[in-house]
């Protein structure tokens, strides 16, 4: 019988486990949705109140008031194409840390293309039934170049 529940119990962990994984693909996703349509208020909501957002040698942005604000700075460039990939999902308690890749090719408003990608780390917490960013850092593949010469 305590093998059963011990079973069983691993079986549940498991099972919430890539419930807790698929939720954070899903909420990337719509993440890139709202970068692809350019709603930087939308974007903003998917943040802790003292979520914060920065990148390599930037000082982070926090709160979703100034989040949006920041992002509203880009609300004249055009995406073309977004990507995200997620590399990995790690999982503790009620706070999952998630790597991944990106890539988006925009227009800005001088009308010149840029392509630019690079990586996202990100951490989660659990709030008010579902899952808000504590924190974004990303840095951008020119960064890496840079570094390595």
């Amino acid at each position: 019988m305590k093998n059963c529940i011990l079973i069983l119990l691993i079986l549940i962990t498991g099972c919430s486990r890539e419930n807790i994984n698929s939720e954070i693909k899903y909420r990337l996703g719509s993440y890139g949705k709202f970068i692809e349509t350019m709603q930087p208020d939308s974007l903003a909501q998917f943040y802790l109140p003292q979520g914060s957002l920065s990148g390599q040698g930037e000082s982070p942005i926090v709160g979703p008031k100034a989040i949006a604000k920041h992002l509203k700075q880009f609300i004249d460039f055009t995406v073309l194409e977004y990507r995200f990939t997620t590399d990995s999902i790690y999982t503790r308690g009620d706070t999952v840390l998630s790597n991944g890749s990106y890539f988006q090719k925009v227009i800005v408003p001088t009308k010149d293309t840029l392509a630019l990608g690079g990586k996202i780390i990100c951490k989660w917490m659990f709030d008010n039934q579902q899952w808000k960013i504590q924190s974004m850092f990303t840095y951008d593949y020119r960064d890496l170049k840079q570094r390595s010469r």
